[in-house]
């Protein structure tokens, strides 16, 4: 279930950006048409690497999968400065590359993480839980919740009597969402050190 909470996180940071790249690159940096398009291409491009990557990473530190998650959020926040606070299209492109690369890396590896925490059988019905979840609500919450933020012309959305409008804001809630995410995740790595360490008495 923690993972399941994590990739929610996860999802509300990578929708987040996927979709409001072109708006927000348009809005605060006055990016043409052909900008707009390439931000979703390098975004994706990191993506790609990020696929085949992270796992074998997450396999050379003993299946640490988890942690390797957590680190990845982690350097993602560095990565999110870039995109707010750059201001040349390869400053842009640039983060926008790095951040596909590191927030695809803990979408992966949740849901590799979860199979070794339930029996055999129950192995698709887990992933598709935290596919479920992760759609449901981050995919969601992304979509709608950051069109309610960051669209200038609406008033906002007010969460636990808190407004919250405007770009500045919508990168409140990717820190956000990325707190909670790394805490939910190293919360989870304990749990697999554990098991790693017991599997190795085993063997």
């Amino acid at each position: 279930w923690l993972l399941c909470i994590a990739n929610v996180f996860v999802y509300i940071v990578r929708i987040g950006i996927d979709n409001w790249a072109p708006l927000y690159t348009k809005e605060m940096f006055n990016f043409d048409s052909m900008q707009q398009v390439n931000t979703i291409f390098y975004f994706e491009m990191g993506a790609l690497i990020a696929s085949l990557t992270w796992g074998y990473i997450s396999d050379i530190v003993g299946g640490r999968r988890a942690l390797v998650a957590s680190f990845c959020l982690l350097v993602t926040a560095v990565a999110v400065l870039g995109y707010r606070y750059g201001h040349t299209p390869l400053q842009i492109n640039a983060s926008l590359f790095c951040l596909g690369a590191l927030i695809f890396g803990p979408q992966l590896l949740i849901g590799v993480s979860v199979v070794h925490f339930v029996p055999k059988q129950a192995v698709m019905v887990t992933n598709g839980t935290t596919g479920t979840f992760a759609y449901l609500f981050g995919d969601s919450l992304a979509k709608v919740g950051l069109a309610m933020i960051a669209d200038p012309t609406t008033v906002g959305l007010n969460i636990f009597g808190v407004t919250l409008h405007g770009w500045n804001d919508t990168f409140f809630v990717f820190y956000a969402a990325l707190v909670v995410g790394i805490v939910m995740l190293l919360v989870v790595a304990g749990g697999e050190e554990v098991r790693i360490r017991e599997l190795r008495k085993t063997t």
